[in-house]
């Protein structure tokens, strides 16, 4: 089998890939080892109930941003119903003090002003931190359409201060920085290790707007499969790459699969993790530093999960989106520290009805680490050990516990429907770490480049860029840019912006 261009990977970041390649008129296939594309963000259904996994709402694909100019370029807008916030706030924190709390407005001047009423003594720094939020947004291409390719700074998130110094070097009120430190959680680096910069590629959009969709995680993916298949991708659904296919010269030529058939193509996007990449490409391909550099990289968390229904209407209780913060900040890169002492995120669907009783949907995050499970990660899904059964029973029970004691009221009205632990992660995500957001983008960390010093090998999803449905369409643009020109590309979306 021939082409022009291969995917390794069918997630969004895949997916957006093979539709762009294949939109230009290069003959594309998709491949992926599960049974269905996009395993981790489909969600699944429980006691009659939908919960969304991988994806929940998104900042930046509003009508008018650049995120929704991809979604509509690709194709996908179209198969899609996408809700704006129709709040005039997002995103709740709530302290342990619950004598405080901090509500995000929609729109970053909204914040602006809402942060210099809270918080009056720092109107200065706020200035300036609105204004480094929009400075650094405005040097990523394909956020911004006009940014030279050269001005994304590596340099800056790798060497540069991390979010919480800046932060601490600016301001003395704990509650500001937990305010401004809070979406950490939406990428997974803590902020004493996450640079401002990165910080802004996933704040930027998200305080300018939040969009949700329609059937959540489980629409997104069908759109995506319906305008794969409108573009004419070939999807290989059960088909592992188990190796990258070279020439005597070292010329990259396909991927081969177990059973010994090949795809032939001279240009391979791996959206897989980086580390799964390695086991794929022959060693001696690339320098020694690089390999230790892929194989070494720090990863982002893992989570306990709990899907759980509530009798209270947590929505007027709450709102859509709830950050538990405890009593020492936000600093969750510590997994020592119990469950109690964590922040989480608590995420809350529309109320559902079943045999006439109200039950309002809600998923909890906690951040988390593979090695908390690590006694039973040989064992396979489906078939764990009595112990383990009992450890997912007792973070179910805490972490509900954790939710009412910041809300009394809900005690005895809010129930656990499912809960899944790092070893969940790890067998849907691909990860073998069990992350949910990939490699971290931390400052002291090269993750890698779209580009590699592998001809024809390019590398794209949220390890590479940004994690979130913005983070995998940059990366999908930045890497098919280098096979189709980042100028043709951008110039594409400038005229199809012109034109719609």
């Amino acid at each position: 089998m021939t082409y022009d261009c291969a995917v390794i990977g069918a997630g969004l970041s895949g997916l957006a890939s093979a539709i762009i390649l294949s939109k230009n008129g290069l003959k594309t296939a998709l491949i992926e080892k599960s049974s269905r594309t996009a395993p981790l963000v489909r969600g699944f259904k429980r006691e009659g109930h939908y919960f969304d996994t991988g994806f929940h709402h998104a900042g930046g694909i509003n009508e008018g941003s650049t995120g929704r100019l991809m979604l509509d370029y690709l194709g996908i807008s179209q198969h899609l119903n996408v809700v704006s916030s129709n709040s005039n706030y997002t995103d709740m924190v709530r302290f342990r003090d619950s004598s405080f709390e901090f509500r995000f407005p929609v729109g970053i001047k909204q914040l602006k002003d809402r942060l210099e009423q809270f918080f009056p003594g720092d109107i200065n720094f706020i200035n300036r931190y609105i204004n480094e939020i929009n400075r650094q947004c405005s040097l990523l291409p394909f956020l911004n359409l006009n940014a030279d390719i050269k001005t994304m700074n590596i340099l800056e998130n790798v060497h540069g201060n991390s979010l919480a110094d800046f932060l601490s070097h600016n301001t003395d009120n704990p509650y500001l920085q937990s305010v401004l430190t809070i979406h950490s959680l939406l990428n997974g680096v803590p902020p004493g290790e996450q640079g401002l910069n990165n910080y802004a590629y996933i704040v930027g959009p998200y305080y300018e707007s939040v969009s949700y969709i329609e059937g959540g995680g489980s629409a997104l993916v069908a759109a995506y499969e319906k305008a794969a298949k409108e573009n004419g991708v070939d999807i290989f659904l059960n088909r592992e790459a188990q190796k990258l296919i070279f020439s005597s010269s070292g010329e990259l030529k396909g991927t081969g699969f177990k059973d010994g058939a090949e795809i032939n193509a001279k240009n391979i996007i791996s959206t897989i993790h980086p580390s799964q990449l390695m086991n794929i490409v022959p060693e001696n391909l690339f320098r020694p530093s690089y390999n230790k550099r892929i194989k070494t990289l720090d990863e982002t968390p893992s989570a306990f999960i709990l899907y759980g229904t509530s009798e209270i209407d947590l929505k007027r209780l709450i709102g859509s989106n709830l950050y538990l913060v405890p009593a020492d900040g936000n600093n969750f890169g510590d997994f020592s520290n119990p469950i109690e002492n964590r922040p989480i995120n608590i995420i809350i669907s529309n109320a559902d009805k079943k045999e006439n009783i109200f039950q309002c949907i809600f998923i909890m995050i906690c951040p988390a680490s593979i090695n908390e499970v690590e006694q039973w990660g040989n064992s396979i899904r489906g078939k764990r050990p009595q112990g383990y059964l009992e450890f997912k029973d007792n973070i179910c029970r805490r972490m509900l516990d954790y939710f009412v004691s910041y809300y009394p009221e809900l005690k005895g009205k809010i129930h656990a429907v499912d809960f899944s632990t790092p070893l969940t992660l790890k067998d849907y995500s691909g990860s073998p770490f069990g992350s949910m957001y990939g490699a971290k983008h931390r400052i002291e960390q090269y993750n890698p480049f779209p580009m590699t010093s592998i001809k024809g090998l390019y590398l794209a999803g949220q390890s590479i860029v940004a994690p979130g449905l913005l983070g995998t369409l940059i990366s999908a643009f930045l890497a098919c840019g280098n096979i189709l020109g980042h100028d043709y590309l951008r110039g594409a979306l400038k005229v199809w912006n012109q034109e719609e």
